[in-house]
């Protein structure tokens, strides 16, 4: 069986020791790995780095976790990403905050190597099958092309 691609991850975290061992949990998984210290860096970055997935820290200064969310999803580009909040407090007020704010996920701190993986596995499948139901879909759109085509030839006598 062949290994999933990589993901192209952005990391949003104040802080530095836990910025710097999630960014070495990813590597060790296969994954890229963008860094941002706040969300003010992750809103000014993030764009040029195009990643597939966001895990972001939900306690951070300046711009919170669920502001940055709310400010990315207005932008095109971030539309359709999984961002996954992540934090220290896992009760259901926190939880439903970040999915207000919307986030597609939540992972709660501390997190094992396994809890990461198993993350970032789900996401990889929901990449995946987007991708494959808009190349159904672009092959639904060619083929009705190609058959509005021929009718079209057919009714003007060609």
């Amino acid at each position: 069986m062949d290994a999933a691609p990589y993901l192209r991850v952005c990391l949003v975290e104040d802080d530095a020791d836990t910025l710097e061992s999630s960014s070495k949990l990813l590597r060790v998984l296969g994954h890229q790995t963008f860094a941002a210290s706040s969300g003010l860096m992750a809103l000014a970055e993030a764009p040029a780095w195009k990643p597939d997935v966001m895990l972001i820290d939900l306690a951070m200064p300046s711009i919170d976790g669920c502001e940055l969310a709310r400010q990315l999803r207005l932008h095109a580009d971030f539309g359709s990403i999984p961002l996954v909040a992540v934090s220290g407090y896992v009760d259901s007020k926190h939880r439903k905050q970040a999915a207000e704010a919307g986030f597609d996920d939540f992972l709660g701190k501390p997190y094992t190597l396994v809890d990461l993986q198993s993350l970032l596995s789900r996401i990889q499948m929901r990449i995946a099958q987007s991708q494959h139901r808009a190349a159904q879909t672009r092959a639904i759109a060619a083929a009705t092309r190609a058959l509005n085509k021929c009718s079209r030839s057919s009714f003007d006598g060609s």
